[in-house]
């Protein structure tokens, strides 16, 4: 297409018609033949393809004699060869197997540091447990642009980077509560406890004001362009989550006398020892955290390729796959806490874990990532603007009926599938460009 309308094609090529208008080698005609209206073409360029399996695409407003006054053209994937796309694919499956055995070995480890430093319900189940869980989705942006930057390919590391900061705390406000739901459900079916959810409502209520406010803040920001004051804003989301970790560890109210995390799994490394040397727990947290860091490198590696073979963009995919292959199987952990019926700790795991999302992988969003809203981050945004959706509707049950039921985490769930909606059948980034808007 590009090379016929530089050869002077594009009324055959674009409109269908006959070749017209002078042809010039190499260039645009400089003048218009007698009787015809001149070119008027304007071109963005949304994707720079830097190898043969990146997405090309180039949107063309052409007016011609005869023409639509506007036409889109999307050039197909350049396909890359049935053996590299199933390599790709293989790649980034290791990569996701890797990544998910590093979060149980690193989360099992905090956990076990957060039990040898004698830290009360709210400060393990908010912060240690939440932050064991949620580190994983912290460390694949920064790998990502680090990664990027070194290879020359930020634009794919950016789409990798925003869709697992943005897309994390948006599966833990939908998905993460739905699985918890549904496993109230099933084991109160089984005898096993109530639907009604007995929670310390001051620990979840406080996570959830705080998790607002930040990423509130953090969805504001992306209508600003100026880079000092994204700066301050991401300084100021650090403070914010420190000042979180000091109510938490100096509130006496967070304990609870029904519930304690004292049901820890073994360490892994050292899993025949009742109480294992912090020595042993450290090396631990240095293991899970070298095999996040390697196998999130792997990932940034593939992800593109395995995006182009499924006919999406790096973004979306990140948005999906990150935080349900990170995030998502850690919170399992939350199944198995109300199934014991410790409903603050497996709540707190999940609204713990949505506050740190919301502020330091954010910050760092906000400074290294492409940070702005409009049209082809409409996707990302729209997750961000549903999860506060999400997290108001429960704050809002939660400080009306005093209480949480399973019911109530479920339609938490519903904004997950609405946002898959927007994407894919609507196709939002094109509903948001043929609006006119965040342009």
């Amino acid at each position: 297409l590009l090379l016929g309308l530089w050869g002077g094609r594009a009324k055959s090529l674009l409109c269908g018609g006959a070749p017209g208008g002078p042809r010039s080698r190499g260039r645009l005609p400089t003048r218009a033949p007698p009787g015809a209206r001149p070119y008027d073409i304007s071109s963005s360029l949304l994707v720079t393809p830097q190898s043969s399996s990146r997405w090309a695409e180039k949107r063309l407003r052409v007016t011609l004699q005869g023409c639509p006054p506007l036409v889109t053209a999307r050039q197909t994937p350049i396909s890359v060869g049935e053996s590299n796309v199933w390599f790709s694919w293989l790649m980034l499956v290791v990569g996701l197997v890797v990544i998910l055995v590093g979060c149980d070995v690193f989360t099992n480890s905090i956990e076990w540091l957060g039990k040898k430093l004698d830290l009360n319900e709210g400060v393990l189940g908010s912060i240690f447990a939440a932050v064991g869980t949620a580190l994983p989705e912290t460390l694949i942006p920064i790998v990502a642009v680090i990664f990027g930057a070194s290879t020359g390919s930020t634009e794919n590391a950016h789409d990798v980077g925003l869709g697992a900061i943005i897309g994390a705390p948006f599966m833990l406000a939908t998905v993460a509560m739905l699985v918890t739901g549904i496993a109230v459900l099933i084991f109160s079916r089984q005898g096993r406890r109530t639907t009604t959810m007995k929670v310390n409502s001051k620990i979840l209520s406080r996570d959830i004001r705080f998790f607002l406010l930040a990423f509130a803040i953090a969805i504001a920001s992306g209508f600003i362009e100026s880079q000092p004051i994204k700066i301050a804003i991401a300084i100021g989301l650090v403070a914010y989550y420190l000042f979180y970790v000091y109510k938490h560890a100096t509130d006496a109210g967070d304990e609870s006398p029904d519930e304690d995390a004292e049901d820890l799994s073994p360490l892994h490394f050292a899993r025949k020892r009742d109480d294992p040397p912090m020595s042993r727990v450290v090396l631990q947290i240095i293991a899970g955290l070298g095999m996040i860091i390697g196998a999130a490198t792997l990932f940034v590696q593939y992800v593109t390729d395995v995006a182009n073979s499924l006919g999406v963009t790096t973004l979306i995919l990140s948005l999906i796959i990150v935080p349900l292959a990170t995030e998502l199987p850690e919170k399992f952990n939350s199944v198995l806490w109300v199934r014991r019926s410790k409903d603050t700790l497996a709540l707190g795991n999940i609204t713990g874990a949505m506050v740190f999302q919301s502020t330091l992988p954010v910050a760092f969003g906000i400074v290294f990532t492409e940070w702005h809203i409009n049209a082809e981050y409409a996707p990302a945004f729209a997750q961000a603007a549903l999860a506060i959706v999400a997290a108001l509707i429960l704050f809002g049950m939660m400080v009306r009926q005093g209480r949480l039921s399973a019911t109530a985490l479920i339609i938490s769930g519903f904004w997950y599938a609405v946002w898959l909606v927007l994407v894919f059948p609507l196709e939002l980034e094109k509903l948001v460009r043929n609006l006119g808007w965040l342009e």
